[in-house]
């Protein structure tokens, strides 16, 4: 449900007033960005690393972490810095 909720899935709500039951259907573009932004295990190394420094374990500010490692590990490799 958070990751839905997070933009990063699509799922539907199939539980009822007793249960809670959620199923993810797909990914969504968002969620294929995140993905293909923390594969490299470095930046996923450096993503976790920061959270937890920061003290911060939000979806939201995950996705923006590896989103900035990202665009670091892209200046310290090839020399180009994205916006």
């Amino acid at each position: 449900m958070l990751l839905a909720e997070a933009g990063l899935l699509k799922a539907d709500d199939v539980g009822s007033m007793s249960t809670f039951e959620w199923n993810a259907t797909r990914l969504t573009y968002k969620g294929h960005e995140f993905l293909d932004t923390v594969r490299d295990p470095e930046i996923w190394r450096r993503t976790k690393s920061g959270a937890e420094k920061a003290g911060v374990a939000g979806l939201g500010m995950l996705v923006e972490l590896g989103k900035a490692y990202g665009k670091q590990m892209l200046k310290e490799r090839l020399g180009i810095e994205l916006p």
